[in-house]
């Protein structure tokens, strides 16, 4: 299961389909929320960033990155991959409020030979994503794998970061 909370979280650093934007772990300033999936479970990743947002708005409050498992997806095949991510990304950029940029909000870190999902020891997300939320001291704050993922993110951020106004 998930790396104890209050372990030092494995440093990592990827670059985001679409934006480019390189995403050091050890560089992110404050609270960091990943969301771990695979294909079957891409579809929740979006209501758990709504609910997120809707209480947390800002990615300076927390930054939120999807990471995708594509382990199985054949080296052939990655060009394919990353277009239906660039197709997911743009579709969801059409939701981003005008004046925001997209690729603050929408950050998608392939895995392709599941190295995050091994480094900190993520469940397997065919059933259910997963969660974890990295503080600004960058340590495993908390951890989440079950069917009510958006409630579980807020848990975990409030635990963490006081809710604006």
């Amino acid at each position: 299961m998930f790396l104890a909370d209050g372990t030092p979280a494995p440093p990592f650093s990827l670059k985001a389909v679409v934006s480019e934007r390189p995403i050091n772990s050890q560089n992110v300033g404050g609270a960091f929320l990943l969301i771990f999936h695979s294909y079957l479970t891409v579809f929740i990743v979006g209501e758990v960033i709504q609910a997120v947002r809707e209480v947390y708005p800002s990615p300076d409050q927390v930054l939120i990155a999807s990471v995708a498992d594509l382990r199985i997806v054949p080296r052939l095949l990655r060009g394919t991959a990353k277009n239906i991510m660039r197709k997911a990304y743009k579709e969801a950029a059409k939701q981003i409020p005008s004046g925001h940029d997209p690729a603050d909000h929408i950050i998608i870190l392939p895995d392709w030979n599941g190295v995050i999902f091994k480094a900190y020891r993520v469940p397997d997300t065919s059933g259910h994503v997963a969660l974890v939320l990295i503080n600004e001291s960058k340590v495993i704050q908390g951890s989440y794998h079950g069917a009510q993922p958006a409630q579980a993110a807020l848990a975990l951020l409030a635990d963490t970061i006081e809710e604006p106004g």
